[in-house]
């Protein structure tokens, strides 16, 4: 029996010494996980991106812990995009 899809949200900031590690190449041969970027900004300090993940809960949890074991805060929290990320804030 497979598991219910689920759908999650997560804001992702990535620290300095992480945004040339190429993270997301390996997400399709680790994790049955979709995911959708919804938006994203990068900085030469700093990296932030929003993203949409479908998939079982339990390989959207083994994706979070792979994000966070890297160094990446992950906020589960976000339903909206931050003004930064949001390309109709950005256009006023």
């Amino acid at each position: 029996m497979s598991e219910e899809k689920v759908s999650q949200r997560v804001i992702l900031t990535f620290p300095k010494k992480v945004l040339s590690v190429p993270i997301f190449w390996s997400i399709p041969q680790k994790f049955k996980v979709v995911y959708n970027i919804r938006g994203a900004s990068i900085s030469d300090s700093k990296g932030m991106m929003a993203l949409d993940l479908e998939g079982g809960a339990v390989e959207i949890e083994r994706l979070v812990e792979y994000f966070r074991e890297l160094g990446v805060n992950v906020d589960l929290s976000g339903d909206d995009l931050p003004d930064s990320l949001d390309p109709e804030s950005a256009e006023n």
